[in-house]
């Protein structure tokens, strides 16, 4: 609310005298008068109408809803105000008056917008915090509110990824009386690894699951903890994609039942159209997933993926083919979306990986690749362009300044009679990246100290133990570190027969393949080691 209508004369906090910015820090300054004056509900619910208005008039777009106050027990040091349970009533009452005399009836309102758990809008906070009490239990206030509607943190800045139980008694608390249940505000900051992507899946998950949540919103999309930060996406972005883009207005959440403990399903339903998401929470198995021939089920599902490639290297809500069986593989701590949309049949939500890569210019210490230039594709009769390819070599980002527009790229600084692999990302103008094409390439030598070609120095060579070997049905590996990693075995021709993730000394099955002498080689996008295993 506007200074003029608040105790302490401030829009922010006020604090040693200091109106906003004060030196204590966010949420820390001790300021009992940053409060609506209740003499003043109605006029800054006049104030409130006529910046919709204005907003509505100056952007030709219709306003669907407002929140009163963000954070209503929080000192802010932006713009805000005090609000706890037993003022919100009669402020929203009194706002809600001045909307409709000011012919602005068709904003619904939503609030209170604290931490997102049952325990902390019932008393748990303290008496300011009885929202539940105040708001839906009173019947003079419970009309006004349309929504209610959550914040997912701790504590208005560490995200919260919620638990199942948390989630299951807001819903309740909240269906009980008819109202949607909105998670309107969280954001997640940390370094860009594969745990902060993880973890924000499994915060949509648990509110779409649980607290069946009927909006969910990610506060930043530029800047700081953002989708991306300076233009370019970070991994936020394509948590969301997950759900943002499959999810729409319009679906309904439909029963989907887990019988294995490390997969989490959510599955939604618009007419014909179906989507369903799946994770794997296991963090060293890959996990085989089936489904059932449910009523109305399509022949097919596009498969939208995301898994750790290594340490380094993702791969992002990317377009990973088409499933028409009800059986498929998930690599462990990954995440799919299953889309069918019946009237799309042949509209996929990505672009395509590179074709035709090979090889060329291959020295002791650098080689040439070269690939076929993607095609943009169509989305809804509009063309999206290629922005570029996106380059590792052996799980190490090469184009760390941004994708290259042209379709070769030279490695030099190599080491001579070396194997390594190489794999190339499109992405496009939306910033989606496909699956990668994927090829191994080994320099030559040209001195007389060749000896065999190997995919690594020797001292790391060495690190790698795997057992038992000889093998039969299973192998291990044992090496330094617990993160996972990315496995490639190869025949003693070079070809890959099993491409896989593995964590330390977990159970490689090999029983499928032929008895012989193989490479096993293990990146960990800092790090690779190989080793030697015989199948008897």
């Amino acid at each position: 609310p506007p200074a003029s209508l608040k105790k302490n004369l401030c829009q922010c906090q006020k604090a040693n005298g200091q109106c906003c910015g004060s030196g204590c820090g966010t949420y820390n300054c001790n300021d009992p008068d940053n409060y609506l004056l209740p003499e003043y509900y109605d006029e800054d619910g006049k104030y409130k109408a006529f910046w919709v208005k204005d907003f509505e008039q100056k952007t030709g777009c219709t306003v669907y809803g407002l929140g009163i106050q963000n954070e209503p027990l929080f000192n802010e040091p932006y713009p805000s105000a005090l609000l706890p349970a037993q003022q919100y009533g009669p402020a929203l009452q009194a706002i809600k008056n001045e909307f409709n005399n000011a012919g602005v009836t068709h904003v619904k309102f939503y609030g209170p917008e604290h931490m997102g758990s049952y325990a902390r809008n019932s008393g748990g906070d303290g008496d300011g915090s009885k929202y539940i009490q105040q708001l839906l239990w009173n019947p003079t206030y419970r009309p006004l509110l349309d929504i209610y509607a959550v914040h997912s943190y701790t504590d208005g800045i560490a995200y919260d990824l919620g638990s199942a139980p948390g989630w299951t008694a807001l819903d309740t608390a909240v269906r009980k009386w008819n109202k949607e249940l909105w998670m309107t505000e969280t954001e997640f900051g940390g370094t860009y690894s594969w745990d902060l992507f993880f973890d924000l899946v499994k915060a949509q998950y648990a509110a779409l699951k649980y607290g069946k949540v009927n909006a969910w919103l990610y506060w930043a999309l530029n800047g700081g903890n953002g989708m991306f930060v300076s233009g370019g996406p970070t991994p936020r972005l394509y948590a969301c994609m997950h759900f943002f883009r499959f999810i729409r207005p319009g679906y309904q959440q439909i029963e989907c039942i887990e019988n294995d403990p490390d997969i989490a399903a959510i599955a939604f339903k618009n007419g014909n159209d179906y989507s369903v998401v799946v994770l794997n929470m296991n963090s060293k198995s890959t996990k085989t997933v089936s489904f059932n021939n449910f009523t109305g089920k399509p022949g097919y599902f596009d498969m939208y993926r995301s898994q750790m490639r290594n340490a380094t290297e993702f791969e992002k809500c990317a377009f990973a083919g088409r499933i028409t069986g009800n059986v498929f593989e998930l690599p462990p701590k990954s995440v799919v979306t299953l889309y069918y949309k019946a009237s799309e049949p042949d509209v996929y939500w990505g672009v395509n990986p590179p074709t035709n890569l090979t090889a060329s210019d291959i020295t002791d210490n650098s080689f040439r690749i070269q690939w076929t230039a993607v095609q943009p594709w169509m989305l809804n009769g509009t063309s999206v362009g290629i922005a570029g390819y996106v380059i590792y070599l052996n799980g190490i980002k090469k184009t760390t300044s941004g994708p290259v527009t042209g379709t070769s790229y030279l490695f030099t600084g190599l080491q001579k009679n070396t194997t390594y692999t190489v794999e190339v990302y499109t992405r496009d103008a939306l910033f989606n990246e496909s699956v990668a094409a994927r090829i191994q390439v080994t320099t030559t030598c040209s001195s007389n100290d060749c000896g065999p070609v190997i995919s690594l120095d020797e001292d790391k060579k060495q690190s790698l133990v795997i057992f038992p070997n000889p093998a039969r049905e299973y192998f291990s590996v044992a090496f330094d570190e617990g993160v996972m990693y990315d496995l490639i075995m190869t025949d003693m021709t070079g070809k890959e027969v099993l491409h896989c993730h593995a964590r330390q000394e977990e159970k490689i099955n090999i029983s499928h393949l032929p008895r012989g002498m193989y490479i096993v080689r293990i990146n960990s996008g800092h790090e690779v080691m190989t080793g030697k295993v015989m199948l008897e």
